[in-house]
């Protein structure tokens, strides 16, 4: 039997099995190597395709459809150095547990090693980062078709199964790969998976072990019931997932929340008194972090982003139970007491129904210290005459957004100005970041695909340099299902590194560190058939968000700042926030 026929057949198995899965989005980066599987997926009518010509960037797309669905998308890219560029995207994933599923194509192995075009060892090239890794053979007639079956069916499996991540199917295939003349006779090829050809299930059905049902949390009920400052934390939970039980539990404890920007307790729908937003602006501070000591910490989710509150949970020397359902160590500071594998939501809920109320003796003096830190941060913004620092652009970003939208914020500033600026909303805003590695690349293709999972318009605030790394993407941006609304915040270079000890070394700083770019986003934006917009002001930057967000189409907003004037304004927020934090605190 010819290779093309057998080649096509089998990328046809993999794909409906992939349906079958409930996968419903494959991103395609073409290649001649990966032409059955690219067939394959542009002729089945249950999965759309999106088709990027950047495979770092697909990879990438994919991650942001699952953080915004919580199933798995799949990438289908060639052989060779395709594949490898596949790799930032499959670290996330597997950093920050997203299912992810990655289809390389690749050569005959009788071609490795010969010095053939386009040819690596593919296989384990992810290394530790995927969940499960697989070589399907080429495709042969001798080889039950079956096995392709059973194959996706594990790898959909092993994506979404806890700890969620990235999964690599590496399809090798003998030329041709196009289809020539008719196609043969697969009747009796077939015949063994009939029933499973019939129906729109999946050929092994696997079941997950049940996580918390019947945990005991006598231990941990103890240690609430005998706490007297005990303290709520929420890290990254997923977007999707109903968050109130973890609220009802705070509730019914009368412990403090500190809620995580990419927690989404914040913009839940639902209003806390107990909520605290802005404490990265004043736990910064040793005396605030010794005076709030807390002995009970409850951590839910995953690694918090503010880097005073980790400081604040590990100098208290508190018992520390983390919750989360994944068996990775997550201890930065080497002293969590207890590290439990649970659904966080479902975790709260059985500690809600198995434990007493037990008022924390902190709640009252943090819940005021954040409510004096949202003061001075409004006055603050509200006083600017000119440019407000960064941090009120990202504020503004969430106090337009209304029900309906999506949020996804760069790494290095926007989430961390959004992290200490952004307080709670009674609006369901959906939130995500790719905060599992922190990196800065693929930012606008994951926000892409947010959107297009969450099928809800999406804002997108990113920084100059993060946006020049993901250039490529701005095409997916102009092709989304949804509006895409691109601020970018550009202050001509590493603004981060402005906030670092690094920038006192004045002789390397800027050329090394700061690494100013001297660019702008017109052109490009007009390059990529993206509307443009710049703000001169920050009146004018709230008229032009609120513009972009009602015109139903993809835009970027240019907001152009000053690296030195916005460390300054940030510095003058902390230091009028440890003012008014000692004087409610009484602190000497």
């Amino acid at each position: 039997m010819k290779a093309d026929h057998i080649n096509l057949l089998w990328a046809k198995l993999l794909v409906e099995e992939l349906a079958h899965n409930g996968v419903t989005r494959i991103c395609i980066a073409p290649g001649s190597r990966s032409t059955p599987l690219t067939l394959a997926a542009a002729e089945n009518a249950k999965i759309e395709t999106v088709v990027h010509y950047d495979e770092r960037g697909a990879a990438f797309y994919a991650l942001g459809y699952a953080q915004a669905t919580g199933k798995p998308a799949a990438v289908i890219c060639t052989s060779g150095t395709a594949v490898a560029n596949c790799l930032p995207a499959v670290v996330e994933a597997g950093q920050s547990c997203v299912p992810l599923i990655i289809i390389s194509a690749d050569r005959p192995p009788e071609l490795l090693d010969t010095g053939a075009l386009q040819t690596i060892d593919q296989t384990g090239i992810f290394g530790k980062y995927t969940r499960w890794a697989f070589n399907l053979p080429t495709p042969d007639e001798s080889i039950a078709p079956s096995l392709v079956l059973t194959t996706v069916d594990q790898a959909c499996y092993r994506a979404k199964r806890s700890p969620a991540g990235a999964v690599h199917l590496n399809c090798m295939f003998r030329e041709p790969l196009a289809p020539t003349g008719a196609a043969p006779d697969w009747s009796r090829y077939l015949a063994p998976i009939l029933t499973w050809s019939d129906s729109d299930k999946q050929y092994t059905t696997y079941t997950s072990p049940e996580s918390v049902g019947s945990f005991d949390v006598s231990n941990i009920a103890r240690a609430i019931a005998t706490s007297k400052k005990g303290i709520i934390v929420v890290g990254t939970l997923p977007s999707w997932q109903n968050k109130s039980s973890i609220l009802k539990l705070a509730a019914h404890l009368g412990w403090p929340v500190f809620a995580d920007i990419c927690s989404g307790l914040r913009s839940s729908g639902t209003l806390s008194e107990n909520l605290l937003c802005h404490y990265d602006l004043y736990l910064r501070f040793h005396e605030v972090r010794t005076t709030l000591e807390p002995d009970c910490i409850l951590q839910f989710g995953g690694t918090p982003i503010s880097k005073y509150l980790l400081r604040y949970l590990a100098d208290s020397h508190a018992r520390w139970i983390v919750v989360n359902d994944h068996p990775f160590r997550q201890d930065v500071e080497h002293v969590v007491s207890d590290r439990i594998e649970a659904d966080p939501v479902a975790f709260a809920t059985v500690l809600t129904n198995s434990v007493s109320a037990n008022q924390s003796t902190l709640t009252e003096m943090l819940t005021t210290s954040d409510q004096v830190a949202g003061k001075v941060l409004r006055d603050l913004v509200a006083a600017q005459s000119t440019w407000p620092l960064e941090l009120a652009v990202v504020r503004e970003v969430f106090f337009q957004s209304r029900e309906l939208r999506g949020i996804y914020l760069a790494t290095s500033m926007p989430i961390r100005d959004a992290e200490a600026g952004v307080g709670q909303s009674d609006r369901m805003l959906p939130v995500a970041a790719n905060r599992g590695v922190n990196g800065i690349d693929g930012t606008i293709a994951s926000a892409v695909g947010f959107a297009d999972g969450l099928q809800l318009p999406v804002t997108l605030v990113i920084g100059d340099l993060a946006l020049l790394h993901d250039l490529n993407s701005l095409v997916l941006a102009r092709r989304s299902q949804q509006p895409i609304t691109i601020v970018v915040i550009n202050n001509n270079g590493g603004g981060i590194f402005s906030f670092l000890p690094i920038a006192e070394v004045k002789s390397h700083f800027e050329s090394y560190f700061g690494t100013p770019h001297g660019m702008s986003f017109e052109k490009i934006a007009g390059q990529f058939g993206l509307s443009y917009r710049i703000a001169s002001h920050f009146a004018e930057f709230r008229q032009q968000l609120s513009q972009a967000h009602a015109s139903g189409e993809s835009q970027l907003i240019e907001v152009v700042s000053d690296r030195e004037l916005n460390l300054s304004q940030h510095q003058q927020l902390w230091q009028k926030v440890a003012d008014e934090i000692r004087v409610g605190l009484t602190l000497s």
